[in-house]
């Protein structure tokens, strides 16, 4: 705005100072009216930068306050609009630990460019990860003002401890299959001396414990080669699926576990259930998490718990 400004001297040394708006008056060849569009068109640049930038933005006091937020910066800190943040201060949005920290980086970012990860918390969700960058934008002024740029990398944060996680078990599985192939050797010779103890007709009176030492060997046998099932990487296959042998493998091996969580397991599988085509370590795998979450359930409640594994035939009618 271009203004002409008189002043006069009023009574008792007061001046008196009248404005008028004189920018329509400028000619557009005027040298005052080109500065003055090239301000205006400036001025306007700056929020359509701000605002169309891809990725969060504040504008910040040195003390973390807001000033200014374009509108992923408002999308990110969950604000409905900019007026909803303005005289808030980032650090509200900061884990307690951190908060020492963001504002220690503030304060540096006065001097130099300042660049972080940062955990943003808000109520009733999961928290954000961000990689911000903090830059002072008018260091020629007494008071600073800060530019707080952020790219959200909670996806890439969680696809990098998925991925963890996947090598973590893909490790897991290489040793429990190593312990199991180690295993099996002496199970086997368990087993094959205890059916040799139990058919002395010398040793009788030893039969029944040679009996019990063979079965049990043998249990533990079959659980040894069901761990070897789920360690082992193998293309997904179609085929019939017992699934009365598929509860037997999975109570085999969550046996200890149940009888530590005072669980009992009801199994009704009638005989003439047909066979299913499926993949039998993935239904395995689907049994084993359901058994493993009642599990976990009854323990929660503190007392004894009954789980029931059902299956029956079901017509299905279509028309």
């Amino acid at each position: 705005m271009v203004l002409e400004t008189r002043v006069t001297r009023g009574p008792r040394n007061h001046l008196v100072m009248v404005f008028r708006q004189v920018r329509e008056d400028l000619a557009p060849e005027a040298r005052s009216a080109h500065l003055l569009n090239a301000f205006d068109s400036e001025r306007r640049l700056y929020p359509q930068v701000f605002n169309s930038l891809p990725t969060p933005a504040l504008v910040l006091t040195a003390d973390g306050q807001i000033l200014e937020a374009n509108p992923e910066g408002i999308r990110l800190l969950g604000a409905s609009d900019p007026l909803a943040l303005r005289g808030r201060t980032l650090v509200e949005w900061a884990p307690v630990p951190q908060r020492t920290a963001l504002a220690a980086g503030l304060r540096d970012a006065v001097t130099r460019r300042q660049e972080f990860h940062l955990a943003l918390e808000f109520a009733g969700e999961s928290s954000r990860e961000v990689h911000a960058l903090i830059v002072n934008i008018d260091a020629a002024r007494s008071s600073p003002t800060l530019l707080f740029l952020a790219l959200d990398v909670s996806r890439e944060m969680l696809l990098q401890r998925r991925l963890l996680q996947a090598d973590r078990l893909s490790q897991l599985g290489a040793l429990v299959s190593g312990v199991a192939h180690e295993l099996n050797n002496p199970l086997a010779a368990i087993a094959a001396f205890a059916e040799l103890l139990a058919g002395d007709p010398h040793q009788a009176d030893v039969k029944e414990s040679a009996d019990i030492i063979c079965a049990e060997a043998m249990r533990a046998g079959r659980i040894v080669r069901t761990l070897l099932d789920f360690a082992r990487q193998r293309p997904r296959m179609e085929v019939a699926v017992d699934l009365a042998e598929v509860f037997e493998r999975v109570l085999a091996l969550q046996r200890n576990a149940l009888k530590k969580a005072r669980v009992r397991v009801a199994l009704s599988v009638p005989d003439e259930l047909p066979t299913v085509v499926g993949d039998p370590h993935e239904l395995q795998q689907v049994v084993l998490n359901a058994v493993v979450n009642a599990r976990q359930a009854v323990e929660a409640a503190g007392r004894p718990g009954k789980i029931t594994i059902a299956a029956q035939r079901t017509a299905i009618m279509c028309s």
